[in-house]
Protein backbone atom coordinates (compact mmCIF):
# COMPACT_ATOMS: atom_id res chain seq x y z
CA UNK A 1 0.00 0.00 0.00
CA UNK A 2 2.96 2.49 -0.31
CA UNK A 3 4.63 4.64 -2.85
CA UNK A 4 8.60 4.15 -2.93
CA UNK A 5 10.43 7.25 -4.00
CA UNK A 6 13.14 6.69 -6.20
CA UNK A 7 15.87 8.29 -7.05
CA UNK A 8 18.09 7.64 -10.32
CA UNK A 9 21.29 5.28 -9.95
CA UNK A 10 24.37 6.96 -9.23
CA UNK A 11 22.94 10.40 -8.16
CA UNK A 12 23.39 12.16 -4.44
CA UNK A 13 19.88 12.56 -2.63
CA UNK A 14 17.80 15.47 -2.57
CA UNK A 15 18.36 17.62 0.57
CA UNK A 16 15.29 16.63 2.97
CA UNK A 17 13.52 19.92 3.30
CA UNK A 18 13.52 22.39 6.31
CA UNK A 19 11.08 20.35 9.22
CA UNK A 20 7.86 22.87 9.36
CA UNK A 21 6.63 23.19 13.12
CA UNK A 22 3.11 24.31 14.41
CA UNK A 23 1.10 25.43 17.09
CA UNK A 24 -2.36 23.86 18.54
CA UNK A 25 -4.02 26.43 15.59
CA UNK A 26 -2.59 24.94 12.53
CA UNK A 27 -0.28 27.90 12.33
CA UNK A 28 3.46 27.71 11.41
CA UNK A 29 5.51 28.07 14.55
CA UNK A 30 8.50 30.35 13.85
CA UNK A 31 11.79 29.92 15.07
CA UNK A 32 11.23 26.70 16.88
CA UNK A 33 14.30 25.07 18.54
CA UNK A 34 15.19 21.39 17.76
CA UNK A 35 13.96 21.58 14.60
CA UNK A 36 15.81 18.59 13.22
CA UNK A 37 14.79 16.09 15.63
CA UNK A 38 13.75 13.49 13.05
CA UNK A 39 16.74 13.27 10.24
CA UNK A 40 18.15 10.75 8.51
CA UNK A 41 20.41 10.03 5.38
CA UNK A 42 18.96 6.85 5.05
CA UNK A 43 17.34 6.88 1.39
CA UNK A 44 14.90 4.03 -0.15
CA UNK A 45 13.92 2.77 -3.20
CA UNK A 46 11.48 -0.46 -2.14
CA UNK A 47 9.08 -1.12 1.13
CA UNK A 48 12.15 -3.09 3.20
CA UNK A 49 14.28 0.15 2.71
CA UNK A 50 11.52 2.38 3.38
CA UNK A 51 11.49 0.37 7.24
CA UNK A 52 14.83 1.06 7.64
CA UNK A 53 14.72 4.44 6.85
CA UNK A 54 11.51 5.11 9.68
CA UNK A 55 13.58 3.29 11.99
CA UNK A 56 16.68 5.34 11.41
CA UNK A 57 15.06 8.60 10.99
CA UNK A 58 12.16 8.17 14.40
CA UNK A 59 14.20 4.81 16.33
CA UNK A 60 13.72 7.33 19.16
CA UNK A 61 10.03 7.55 19.51
CA UNK A 62 9.91 3.41 18.47
CA UNK A 63 11.32 2.15 21.15
CA UNK A 64 8.23 0.73 23.57
CA UNK A 65 4.87 0.06 21.93
CA UNK A 66 4.47 0.71 18.29
CA UNK A 67 1.21 -0.21 15.95
CA UNK A 68 1.96 -0.18 12.67
CA UNK A 69 -1.36 0.56 10.27
CA UNK A 70 -1.39 -0.89 6.77
CA UNK A 71 1.72 -2.79 7.35
CA UNK A 72 2.04 -5.43 4.44
CA UNK A 73 4.34 -8.00 5.42
CA UNK A 74 5.47 -6.07 8.79
CA UNK A 75 9.02 -4.84 6.98
CA UNK A 76 9.18 -2.05 9.64
CA UNK A 77 8.63 -4.47 12.71
CA UNK A 78 11.97 -6.63 11.43
CA UNK A 79 13.68 -3.40 11.07
CA UNK A 80 12.50 -2.34 15.00
CA UNK A 81 13.79 -5.64 16.17
CA UNK A 82 12.84 -7.60 19.21
CA UNK A 83 12.85 -4.68 21.94
CA UNK A 84 9.95 -2.86 20.13
CA UNK A 85 6.67 -4.11 20.97
CA UNK A 86 5.76 -4.20 17.73
CA UNK A 87 1.73 -4.80 16.20
CA UNK A 88 1.47 -4.53 12.57
CA UNK A 89 -2.75 -4.44 11.14
CA UNK A 90 -3.60 -4.74 8.04
CA UNK A 91 -5.84 -6.99 5.44
CA UNK A 92 -2.79 -9.73 4.86
CA UNK A 93 -2.01 -13.23 6.23
CA UNK A 94 1.17 -11.15 7.51
CA UNK A 95 -0.67 -8.76 9.97
CA UNK A 96 -1.10 -9.65 13.60
CA UNK A 97 -4.12 -8.06 13.37
CA UNK A 98 -6.32 -8.55 10.20
CA UNK A 99 -8.35 -5.19 9.84
CA UNK A 100 -10.55 -3.79 6.61
CA UNK A 101 -9.24 -0.36 7.24
CA UNK A 102 -11.99 0.73 5.49
CA UNK A 103 -14.58 0.34 8.36
CA UNK A 104 -12.47 3.29 9.52
CA UNK A 105 -12.25 1.49 13.17
CA UNK A 106 -9.19 -0.08 15.06
CA UNK A 107 -10.20 -2.57 17.28
CA UNK A 108 -8.08 -1.26 20.09
CA UNK A 109 -8.76 0.64 23.36
CA UNK A 110 -7.64 4.43 23.33
CA UNK A 111 -3.65 5.34 23.95
CA UNK A 112 -2.90 1.45 23.55
CA UNK A 113 0.21 2.14 21.66
CA UNK A 114 2.95 4.77 22.37
CA UNK A 115 3.59 5.18 18.83
CA UNK A 116 1.39 4.47 16.02
CA UNK A 117 2.43 4.80 12.19
CA UNK A 118 0.87 4.86 9.37
CA UNK A 119 3.48 5.22 6.05
CA UNK A 120 1.88 6.33 2.80
CA UNK A 121 -1.29 3.93 3.82
CA UNK A 122 -4.54 6.46 4.47
CA UNK A 123 -4.40 8.05 0.52
CA UNK A 124 -6.09 4.70 0.20
CA UNK A 125 -9.04 4.63 1.98
CA UNK A 126 -12.14 6.12 1.38
CA UNK A 127 -12.57 6.43 5.05
CA UNK A 128 -9.42 8.34 5.22
CA UNK A 129 -10.55 11.35 7.78
CA UNK A 130 -12.53 8.41 10.04
CA UNK A 131 -9.03 6.69 9.83
CA UNK A 132 -6.50 9.46 11.33
CA UNK A 133 -9.02 10.02 13.81
CA UNK A 134 -8.77 6.51 14.77
CA UNK A 135 -5.04 6.46 14.74
CA UNK A 136 -4.51 9.60 17.13
CA UNK A 137 -7.57 7.91 19.35
CA UNK A 138 -5.33 5.17 19.71
CA UNK A 139 -1.40 6.74 20.66
CA UNK A 140 -0.82 7.40 24.00
CA UNK A 141 1.71 10.14 22.56
CA UNK A 142 2.87 9.66 19.17
CA UNK A 143 1.44 9.70 15.56
CA UNK A 144 3.58 9.55 12.26
CA UNK A 145 2.50 9.90 8.80
CA UNK A 146 3.48 10.10 5.63
CA UNK A 147 1.86 11.08 2.32
CA UNK A 148 2.93 11.04 -1.09
CA UNK A 149 2.52 14.30 -3.65
CA UNK A 150 0.27 13.17 -6.48
CA UNK A 151 0.33 16.67 -8.41
CA UNK A 152 4.19 16.00 -7.99
CA UNK A 153 4.08 12.29 -9.57
CA UNK A 154 1.50 12.89 -11.85
CA UNK A 155 3.70 15.71 -13.72
CA UNK A 156 7.06 13.57 -13.38
CA UNK A 157 5.42 10.79 -15.14
CA UNK A 158 3.68 13.09 -17.38
CA UNK A 159 6.78 14.63 -18.59
CA UNK A 160 8.77 11.19 -18.45
CA UNK A 161 6.62 9.56 -20.58
CA UNK A 162 6.55 12.83 -23.29
CA UNK A 163 2.62 13.21 -23.38
CA UNK A 164 2.07 9.87 -24.22
CA UNK A 165 1.30 8.44 -20.68
CA UNK A 166 -1.53 5.87 -20.92
CA UNK A 167 -1.59 5.09 -17.20
CA UNK A 168 -0.17 6.59 -13.75
CA UNK A 169 -0.39 3.96 -10.93
CA UNK A 170 -3.14 3.91 -8.63
CA UNK A 171 -5.25 6.35 -11.12
CA UNK A 172 -6.46 6.09 -13.95
CA UNK A 173 -9.89 4.06 -15.54
CA UNK A 174 -8.63 0.57 -15.59
CA UNK A 175 -10.32 -2.04 -18.01
CA UNK A 176 -11.46 -4.08 -14.78
CA UNK A 177 -11.12 -2.88 -11.29
CA UNK A 178 -8.14 -3.25 -8.85
CA UNK A 179 -7.98 -3.38 -5.04
CA UNK A 180 -4.78 -1.27 -4.74
CA UNK A 181 -6.32 2.06 -6.13
CA UNK A 182 -5.55 5.68 -4.31
CA UNK A 183 -8.74 7.72 -3.30
CA UNK A 184 -7.61 11.16 -3.41
CA UNK A 185 -5.79 13.20 -5.79
CA UNK A 186 -4.22 16.24 -3.57
CA UNK A 187 -0.65 18.28 -3.08
CA UNK A 188 1.62 18.54 -0.96
CA UNK A 189 -0.04 21.74 1.31
CA UNK A 190 -3.31 19.82 1.08
CA UNK A 191 -1.64 17.09 3.05
CA UNK A 192 -0.31 19.03 5.58
CA UNK A 193 -4.20 20.71 5.87
CA UNK A 194 -5.46 17.00 6.42
CA UNK A 195 -2.80 16.07 8.96
CA UNK A 196 -3.08 19.43 11.05
CA UNK A 197 -6.51 19.41 11.47
CA UNK A 198 -7.28 16.31 12.15
CA UNK A 199 -3.84 16.83 15.08
CA UNK A 200 -6.33 19.96 16.17
CA UNK A 201 -9.44 17.73 16.31
CA UNK A 202 -7.55 14.82 18.23
CA UNK A 203 -5.50 17.66 20.89
CA UNK A 204 -1.97 17.27 19.08
CA UNK A 205 0.36 18.69 17.73
CA UNK A 206 2.18 18.72 14.81
CA UNK A 207 5.98 19.38 16.04
CA UNK A 208 7.87 18.13 12.99
CA UNK A 209 6.85 18.12 9.23
CA UNK A 210 9.31 17.94 6.45
CA UNK A 211 9.50 16.39 2.79
CA UNK A 212 11.71 13.86 1.42
CA UNK A 213 12.13 16.36 -1.87
CA UNK A 214 12.17 19.94 -2.81
CA UNK A 215 11.13 21.05 -6.17
CA UNK A 216 10.21 19.59 -9.27
CA UNK A 217 12.98 17.76 -11.08
CA UNK A 218 14.63 19.40 -13.86
CA UNK A 219 12.94 17.57 -16.77
CA UNK A 220 9.73 19.04 -15.93
CA UNK A 221 10.58 22.61 -15.43
CA UNK A 222 12.29 22.32 -18.75
CA UNK A 223 9.21 20.39 -20.56
CA UNK A 224 7.27 22.76 -18.65
CA UNK A 225 8.92 26.61 -18.10
CA UNK A 226 6.13 28.34 -17.29
CA UNK A 227 5.13 26.27 -14.53
CA UNK A 228 5.35 27.94 -10.63
CA UNK A 229 7.44 25.36 -8.37
CA UNK A 230 5.25 26.15 -5.55
CA UNK A 231 5.03 23.84 -2.87
CA UNK A 232 1.91 22.29 -3.79
CA UNK A 233 2.78 20.72 -6.61
CA UNK A 234 6.64 20.80 -6.53
CA UNK A 235 7.90 18.78 -2.62
CA UNK A 236 7.79 15.26 -2.34
CA UNK A 237 6.15 12.66 -0.10
CA UNK A 238 5.36 14.51 3.34
CA UNK A 239 6.20 12.99 6.79
CA UNK A 240 4.60 14.13 9.90
CA UNK A 241 4.92 13.67 13.64
CA UNK A 242 2.22 14.62 16.15
CA UNK A 243 2.53 14.46 20.02
CA UNK A 244 -0.48 14.31 22.25
CA UNK A 245 -0.82 17.73 23.81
Amino acid sequence: MRIATTHPPHTPPRPISPPRRYCADGQVAMNVQHADRFTTDVRYTNRTEKATYIAAKYGSILTRSVLDVGCDRKQLGAALGPACNYVGVDVSQWADVNVDLEGGVLPFADRSFDCVIASDVLEHLDAAHAMIDQLCRVSARWVIISLPNPYRNFLIQLVASQGAMTRMKYYGLPGEREPDRHKWFFGNRDAETYITSAAHRSCMRVVQSDSEDRGLPPSVLAAMPGIMPCPQIADGTLWCVLERC
